[in-house]
């Protein structure tokens, strides 16, 4: 089971095997800014720093350019190993964070 670091706040999850990181964090009470769950809205965009994801091709609210850049949607990103994501542009608090 992959552990999901979520940076600025260096606070580690577990994400069952093929489950989007984000709706790994909701069930485990954690905060993270979302919309449609489903790739088309960006709300979830953030900057994968370390790990591998298989993310969806064809996703609309990805540009290659962004993912190339290394942005993932963490709806639609499954980890493949123990990741490292950073949520700064979320702007979130660390109690808004923690408290779902």
């Amino acid at each position: 089971m992959p552990e999901i670091r979520v940076l600025p706040f260096d606070h580690t999850f577990s994400c069952g095997d093929r489950e989007p990181v984000l709706l790994a964090a909701l069930r485990q009470g954690l905060h993270l800014r979302h919309g449609c769950k489903s790739g088309g809205c960006g709300t979830c965009k953030a900057r994968l720093v370390d790990g591998e994801v298989n993310l969806p091709p064809g996703l609309m609210a990805l540009s290659h350019d962004e993912e190339a850049d290394g942005w993932v949607l963490l709806c639609s990103s499954r980890p493949e190993t123990d990741c490292t994501i950073d949520v700064s542009r979320m702007e979130l608090s660390k109690d808004e964070f923690l408290d779902g």
